[in-house]
């Protein structure tokens, strides 16, 4: 083999080409093409990378725009409450506390129970001291009735509303 190579003629350039082994894929070593294909492979990464990021800031720019409409938007309705109450509370002179609003409806229910009773409230009125003074007795109702036939009899036997005792 050394004689080969020490040859003048072409033998020696044939063996140092079949060494170098050229490729059929256009004449290219097989290290040569993987490193196109690494190269192609890395433009492509590249260009979903960038494709990817250019999306996200979209998407950012889109939830930003959307937070600041939302945030917009609680200004305002923050704003119509305050003009709401601002103007329910003029309406309703005051706002009503619940211990005041309880009594209230509890003096409503009370009214409603005095005009069942076949009563209005100005009779009612004018006869709550005699009704205290027969509750401070203990004086029921059924007594009270029988008190008033004993005061009619004594009307007329002329002992009550006149001067004889």
């Amino acid at each position: 083999m050394v004689g080969q190579v020490s040859e003048v003629s072409g033998t020696a350039i044939t063996f140092e080409r079949k060494g170098y082994g050229r490729g059929l894929i256009l004449g290219l070593t097989m290290a040569e093409t993987m490193l196109l294909l690494v190269f192609c492979l890395l433009l492509a990464a590249g260009a979903l990378i960038a494709k990817t990021k250019k999306e996200a800031a979209a998407a950012q720019k889109i939830a930003q725009s959307l937070n600041e409409n939302a945030r917009k938007l609680d200004e305002e309705n923050k704003r119509l409450l305050a003009q709401l109450n601002a103007m329910v509370k003029p309406a309703s002179r005051r706002n009503v506390p619940d211990q005041e609003w309880r009594e209230l409806v509890r003096a409503k229910e009370a009214a409603e129970a005095i005009k069942k009773v076949g009563l209005t409230l100005e009779e009612a009125v004018k006869s709550a001291p005699a009704a205290k003074v027969l509750s401070d007795n203990d004086v029921d109702v059924d007594q009270a009735k029988a008190m008033i036939e004993k005061m009619k009899v004594l009307r007329e036997l002329g002992y009550v509303g006149t001067g004889k005792t």
